[in-house]
Parts: C-alpha cells; structure tokens; sequence
C-alpha cells in the first residue's frame, strides 16, 4: 500500500483563497493522502468553506483554535499528523496535481530526508519567477557548501518541499513574528543529511497584497539578526568553514537594509526611531556592523547612519531607496 502523506494547511481568514487550495490537495494524482487544516480563529466565514470539505471528502480533517499565528498552526498539524511523510501548503496557494506523486518518488527510492522542489510565484495572476534548483539531482552524505549554495535561497520556505515525518526534530518557533520558516529549516538541518532536488516548479504561490506578510511587524530587525546568528552557528557546524561566513554576513546586512526599508516606508519617523533602538544594543548586530566595509555602497551607507545613531538620516534614505527599488522592479515587469 502507498505511503499515507499529510498535508497541513494553517489558515486565517482565507475564505477566498481556501477552497482553491484545498481543491488542489484533494485532487492529487497521489491518493493516499489526509488533509489537516488548522483553522487559526478566522472570523470571515472561512469555517463554512471548511465545513463543506469535510463533509465531501474524509481525508479532510479540520481543527479549530484560537488566533496564535501561522507557526502554532502547523504545529498542531504537526502533532496530529499521521503520514510517513509531510507537506505544508498555506491557504494563498495551490499545488500542481501530480506534486506528491513525483515527491514520494523520489523519497521512496532514496534515503533523502527530504525532497525539495521549485516553485512558481504569480501576483495576480501574472508569473513574476519560477525559482527552482536548476537540475533534477541527489545531495548524499557528503552535502558540501557548493552544492549548499544552489539550494540555499530555497531551504527557507518550509512549503516547497515533501519531509519525511521521522526527520523533523524541530517544532516551528512561535515567539518569533518573522522568520520562522527559516529557523525551523535551519533547525532541522544536520551533518550527513540526504537531499534530493527535483527542478520541476509543483507549488504555486500566489502574492497577497492584504496577506500580514506583506505588512511590516514590530520586532522583524529583531527575529531577524536571531535567525541570523543561528544560521552563523548552524552554517559552521556543518562545514566547519569560516570562509563562508563573508557570504553570510553579506546576505544577512542586505536582508536588514531591506528591513529597514520596508520599516521606514510603514512607519512614522518616531516608531522608526524606536524599533531602530530596539536592536541598537544586540551583540550580533554589532559583530555584523564591523563587517560592512565588504558590502556595496548602498548597504554601507545607510547601515553607517545607524551605527552612529543618526535614525533621521538613515530613515528619509532608507525611504528613499524603498521608492527607487519599487520603480526599478516596476520596470521589470
């Protein structure tokens, strides 16, 4: 008999996205599945849409609970979960039909810990990218940083890939308002772990411009430089290499000035102020500020007007280059 896979999909008000989720889990090619959706106190009548599937198709099973965020959802999941092997799908997006059937493939005929694959990314409806590992190809025992850095940008997200349940050791963080999906990656990372890669793009995701994502929160400078320095420790375990730390400290100062942007573009000058402040006496944040002089001028700049405390400086730049980014990917596009 076919290896049971749980699907678990948390969700918060998605009574317009929901439906066509869960359509496409319940219409996979692979049909020994069961669907686990935590309903994390929705109040839009999303209950209703839930309702009606667990009624149409016994595999799916609902659990209700109070609002705790995406984290303590896919924990409950987690914990009631059943399958030999375990995918995470949010309510904003969709799978292709034959996602599990090409994933428990791979896992079945393989000793990989998890499959990983690549993924479509569409806003209204409109393909922005398709990241992807490149090749179909298998990552043994011998995981090196190389073949780290193909995959690296696509370990973070917790929704493209197929885990074996056995394999994850770690729950996700719910304390942290960003960055939760990476950590519990990171976490879940050990020496000797088997990964199998396949290029094919079988999750969808679908950008929303009203999602709580897409909207800064108090205290993402903060589970940012925790992720960061956690990943630092994680990332030298595994490769007993200081010499990628230059890589690291190069993403890592980028991913906070995008913070900062971001910040500045939703807050008064006052609140940036604070959350500016908030992190100004973080150890691993001024470890990292000694290391700017190996970032591009426009990551030195605006980082250097925080060292030295001048958040007005720093705030009317980093508006200003949160406009210049958003003209320049308009004409992307």
């Amino acid at each position: 008999m076919a290896s049971l896979v749980t699907i678990i999909i948390p969700v918060y008000n998605g009574v317009n996205t929901i439906e066509k989720c869960i359509l496409s889990a319940v219409n996979q090619t692979y049909k020994n599945i069961e669907i686990i959706v935590v309903n994390d106190g929705s109040t839009d009548g999303t209950d209703k849409v839930l309702d009606k599937y667990v009624k149409l198709d016994d595999r799916v099973m609902v659990y209700n609970k109070t609002n705790g965020g995406q984290s303590s959802a896919r924990n409950l999941g987690l914990q009631n979960a059943r399958g030999e092997y375990v995918l995470f799908l949010d309510s904003d997006d969709y799978l292709e039909k034959n996602a599990l059937e090409v994933t428990t493939k791979s896992l079945i005929h393989s000793n990989a810990s998890f499959c990983l694959f690549g993924f479509n990314i569409y806003k209204q409806d409109k393909l922005l990218r398709k990241p992807n590992p490149g090749d179909d190809y298998y990552i043994n025992k011998s995981l090196n940083y190389n073949d780290f850095i193909k995959i690296e940008s696509l370990i973070n997200s917790p929704c493209n890939k197929l885990y074996r349940r056995s394999y994850l050791k770690e729950l996700f963080c719910e304390s942290m308002v960003y960055s939760e999906d990476e950590l519990f990656n990171y976490m879940n990372l050990f020496k000797g772990i088997e990964i199998s890669c396949i290029h094919d793009c079988l999750y969808n995701v679908q950008l929303n411009i009203n999602s709580v994502n897409t909207r800064y929160k108090k205290g993402r400078l903060l589970d940012t430089l925790n992720t960061a320095e956690i990943k630092e420790n994680k990332l030298v375990e595994l490769f007993e290499d200081n010499f990628i730390l230059k890589n690291h400290y190069i993403t890592v100062l980028s991913s906070l000035e995008l913070a900062n942007e971001y910040c500045a573009n939703r807050m008064s000058l006052k609140n940036f102020s604070c959350e500016m402040k908030s992190v100004e006496e973080n150890l691993y944040y001024l470890k990292l500020l000694k290391e700017l002089s190996i970032c591009k001028i426009h990551i030195r700049v605006p980082l250097f007007f925080y060292y030295h405390k001048l958040y007005f400086l720093q705030y009317y730049l980093s508006k200003f280059m949160y406009l210049i980014r958003k003209k320049r990917d308009r004409k992307r596009r």
